[in-house]
């Protein structure tokens, strides 16, 4: 590199003696139909399982295979790029995926090379050169959608991979993806557009009522609808106050629960053969309540009451909000409360006044 001389506004022209064919670019197809996939099986696991650690942990390693996919298809990109301008282009292909992983550097890193490649491949003249600005606006909602849809950021990725592809595509004398490319990225957006949708409707069935929250709910919280099915399920009592409930399956809270009375805990959960388990205990009959936090990816927390050396009830609550917390702190409060009430007998009757003296 000359001393003074800002290697990105050099221009030098691609090399067509390079050998490439198709199986050294990225092809964005992989990436929409693996987006496609994800998206069915969060539709699939996160409204139809009956267990919602299974679908953490399941929709979680998919998200990682979609990810993967993506740092190979940017090494990619950057491969071709040395190979196309003689080694020239300054970043390499390890250093491209590299950057990824370096925290904080990483959220400025995924919107620059992008404009990087648009900007070199411009500075060659190259045909189909997507605007700078629109790469960068790809990139900005592959960033922000990570932390709301993954989808969303996942599908635009990918768009935005296909878009900086295509003139090093015709640098290198091969057709355009453009025909196929387009037909599976409408049919992504479409069903992720009924994947939105679908989360809306279930948002407001939650908020009416008409469904059990994703949350841990107070008493006072759950809906007349909700409470009149743990009445006819048998698992409150009518002349009991709720105190705390969370469901693990909120469209069929039968499926799997667990709350907290002014009286007792109670935890259900249907088997695979549809045999319904149903565990309670009082309060007083609790030795001790042991909190285990599940793995990130699965956003629960495992709540096991002890009721003696072997006995137990398993109960799980959500970490949105501090839920688990407040559960946890719920039920300690109320076994302390529940042993330090004096039991009948001897003592008891000795603390109480002696009766009057007739006159």
């Amino acid at each position: 590199m000359v001393e003074g001389v800002d290697l990105w506004e050099q221009e030098h022209p691609f090399s067509s003696a390079v050998d490439l064919d198709e199986s050294d670019f990225p092809n964005p197809l992989y990436g929409y139909l693996l987006t496609l996939v994800l998206t069915v099986l969060f539709v699939v696991f996160s409204y139809f399982a009956t267990d919602a650690r299974t679908v953490q942990t399941s929709l979680a390693g998919f998200m990682i295979l979609v990810a993967v996919l993506y740092l190979v298809q940017v090494g990619q990109i950057h491969a071709v790029l040395r190979k196309l301008s003689d080694g020239i282009y300054p970043t390499s292909p390890w250093g491209a995926v590299g950057w990824h992983f370096v925290p904080f550097a990483n959220l400025v890193w995924i919107v620059m090379w992008p404009r990087r490649v648009a900007e070199w491949s411009k500075g060659q003249e190259l045909p189909a050169v997507p605007k700078a600005w629109v790469v960068q606006s790809l990139a900005v909602i592959w960033i922000l959608s990570r932390f709301v849809v993954g989808v969303l950021g996942f599908m635009a990725a990918f768009w935005m991979i296909s878009q900086l592809a295509a003139p090093l595509r015709a640098a290198a004398g091969l057709p355009p993806r453009t025909k196929r490319l387009r037909g599976v990225l409408v049919a992504c957006t479409v069903l992720l557009g009924a994947v939105l949708l679908f989360g809306a409707v279930s948002e407001v069935a939650v908020r009416t009522g008409q469904v059990a929250s994703y949350e841990v709910q107070t008493g006072d919280q759950v809906s007349p609808k909700i409470r009149q099915q743990l009445l006819e399920g048998g698992f409150l009592e009518p002349d009991e106050e709720l105190v705390m409930f969370y469901s693990l399956v909120f469209y069929d809270i039968e499926q799997e629960g667990n709350l907290l009375t002014d009286r007792r805990v109670v935890s259900w959960a249907v088997a695979e053969d549809g045999e319904l388990y149903l565990g309670e205990a009082a309060y007083g009959e609790i030795t001790s309540v042991e909190k285990v936090s599940l793995s990130v990816i699965e956003q629960h927390s495992s709540l096991t009451v002890h009721l003696g050396a072997e006995d137990y009830l398993q109960l799980y609550a959500p970490i949105f909000n501090g839920g688990d917390d407040a559960m946890l702190a719920e039920l300690e409060r109320r076994v302390e409360s529940a042993r330090i009430v004096p039991a009948p007998g001897p003592q008891a009757e000795a603390l109480s006044p002696p009766p009057e003296a007739p006159e």
